[in-house]
Parts: C-alpha cells; structure tokens; sequence
C-alpha cells in the first residue's frame, strides 16, 4: 500500500504539472457606489462575461436576484455586486452598459455596484468580491452563476440556515439539472442521475459561505470556488466530515447539463482536472476522503460498493465510476508526467470551442 507520504509527493507533482494562472490585465473598474462598511451584512457576487450580458436569461437572473435580496434585507443588510469580465478596449462602452443595468435594478432594499474586470475567470471576480466583504465587514459570501433559475425563496432559506449553523461553515442550494437538447446531453444526464458524482456539497453556482473560509481569497491555480472551499471546511475522521457543508432542501437552483458531444466532453475532461488539483493540493486525508465517499463512492474496491438503492443499480454506478476512474488515471498521468519535467500541460479545451480552463472563458 502507498504511504501517506508517497502520496503526499505524488499530489506535488500532479498540482505541478498544472498551468499557473496569470494576473488581471488591469484593476477593477467599478460604476455606483460601492459597498458601505456594514457589519453582518450578505454580499452577493454574480460574476458574468461581456458575451452573456445582454442574454435574456442572465438579465432576469439578476432581476430575480434582486427581488430574492429585497426579502432578506428585512433579516440583515444585502448587497449585489455583479462582476462583468471582458477583452474589450471600450472601457466607456462597458461603463454606460453597466451603468444602464444599475439603474434598471434599482431597488430600495439592497445595494447594487458592478465592477469591470478586464480579463477572464470567475475566480478574479470573486476574489474582487472577497476583499469588499472584507473591508465592509460582512459575514457571508453569496456566491452565484449567471445560467441558473432560482427556485422562489432560495436565497431566503439559505441567509435563514445560514445564521442558524456553526461557524464557519457554507450552505448552498439543491441544484437540478436539465439536459441540453443533445443526445450528449440526455445521456450525460442519466449517467449522473445514476452515479450522483461529488454533487453532496455545496456548489458555488448558488451557495452562500463564510466570510473566514474565503479570507484572503481563493487561488486561481484550481480555476474551482467550490472545490476549494469544499475541501477548506472537510473534517475527514470526524463523526460528521460535512457538517459545515449542507445542501438546503427546499432551496433549489436549476441548470442546463451539457451540451453536444463535442462540448460535453471537453466539460467532462476539464472537471476531472478540477478534481485532480483540488485533490493534489489538500491534505492526504482529505483528498483521500473526497476519492472515496464523494467523487468515487461506490467504486469497489477502492471506495465503498454503493448498495443503498440496490445491487443491480450499485453494479450499474461501479461500471460508470470505473469508466470515469480510467479517464481519470489519465489526467492524473498527465499531470504528473509533466510535473516531473517541471513542465505544465498548457491550456484545457472547456465546454465550447475556444474556452479553456486557463482563461476560463
């Protein structure tokens, strides 16, 4: 058997063998009134990129967020700040569009600033926001996409959980999926309606998290928020290793799952190589856990059979978790075979043609 560490130098040359992200072209720019100093206060970070910002969908996302804010600002002070991330040289342009979306949420309740960004990866964008709720002194961190549909009352149920857990901790929304109209899609679908792959925590799409776990904000090395700060609050050898990692029933989010094959793969891929870094860089009982009881349950004999819905249905998760674990094998490979040459492996295809995992676009 591999020692703790063996391991441990193994998970230093896989996270090695992964590009260092560079720096933001420029500072933020931000349009409106920033963030008073408010103590206790919910800062709301909705990142989004110049090509979605006029989409119908993300423009009534940010209305609905919005609204959702106004009903917890009876509770404690809310504050919206959407992060646009862009390549463009207009910088005047993006000011007057972001200053005509401001104006058009206007709302008495909450708060709203925006900032331009001029480079890609919602991580810079969230780090922004991390060191606003920083300096305001806000408690929580409400992290979200702009391609979700928020259930009525979600971000209500998650500020009242929120206040009623043990410091630090994060709570997020029960996200479920509707597959794109591709067979990819459909069939990506049922798979992870079978396997239910690391979906057990809360995912930064819509989840709302402590101020001290984010304190001095996330590495852009992962190009992953919620991986990060998954394996930030894990207890593994605890009675409860997710106690300070809840899914709120009753606050869901919906969201598209995959796309064509072409896209469908290139997501799958750059998701294993967000979990092979995420594990590469925490400690070996935590990434030791996460293989085991979240991303590989039910892989025997290298994680537990999963026989809680029945052997035929636990024989049918193990032929997918091995499937999934051999393309896994590979890019663990990779890395580390590039990481022993003190070489990264460069720039990884996302879901559409042209985006990668570097730039994050």
């Amino acid at each position: 058997m591999t020692t703790p560490a063996v391991r441990t130098a193994l998970q230093r040359l896989v996270a090695s063998g992964w590009p260092q992200p560079g720096a933001p072209a420029a500072a933020p720019l931000w349009v409106g009134a920033r963030p008073p100093a408010s103590r206790g206060a919910i800062l709301a970070i909705l990142p989004t990129m110049l090509s979605r910002f006029d989409d119908p969908g993300a423009r009534l996302l940010r209305r609905e967020v919005v609204a959702q804010l106004a009903a917890v600002a009876a509770e404690r002070p809310a504050w919206l700040v959407i992060g646009l991330q862009h390549d463009s040289d207009d910088e005047q342009g993006i000011r007057l569009r972001l200053e005509a979306e401001l104006e058009a949420l206007r709302c008495p309740q909450v708060g709203i600033s925006a900032f331009s960004l001029r480079c890609w990866g919602k991580l810079y964008s969230t780090n922004v926001a991390i060191a606003e709720a920083e300096r305001i002194g806000a408690d929580g961190l409400l992290l979200l996409d702009d391609d979700i549909t928020l259930a009525p009352d979600c971000l209500a149920r998650l500020v009242r959980q929120f206040g009623q857990m043990p410091y630090p901790c994060a709570v997020g929304a029960v996200k479920r999926g509707r597959p794109y109209d591709s067979r990819a899609a459909r069939l990506l679908f049922r798979m992870k309606s079978l396997t239910r792959p690391a979906m057990n925590y809360p995912h930064a799409c819509c989840a709302l998290v402590s101020l001290e776990v984010v304190r001095g904000g996330l590495s852009p090395h992962h190009h992953s928020d919620d991986g990060q700060i998954c394996f930030r609050l894990l207890r593994p050898g605890t009675p409860e290793p997710l106690a300070a990692l809840r899914l709120i029933e009753g606050a869901e989010c919906q969201h598209v799952v995959g796309s064509g094959w072409r896209g469908t793969l290139r997501r799958l891929n750059r998701m294993l190589h967000h979990h092979a870094i995420c594990m590469a860089d925490a400690p070996y009982d935590s990434a030791r856990f996460y293989f085991r009881h979240m991303l590989f349950h039910g892989l025997w004999p290298l994680a537990p059979f999963d026989s809680s819905h029945g052997i035929p249905r636990g024989m049918g998760k193990l032929a997918i978790k091995g499937i999934y674990f051999l393309w896994f094998s590979v890019v663990v490979g990779r890395l580390a075979l590039f990481g022993a040459v003190r070489q990264s492996i460069g720039e990884v295809a996302w879901g559409s043609a042209g985006s990668t995992a570097v730039s994050d676009k």
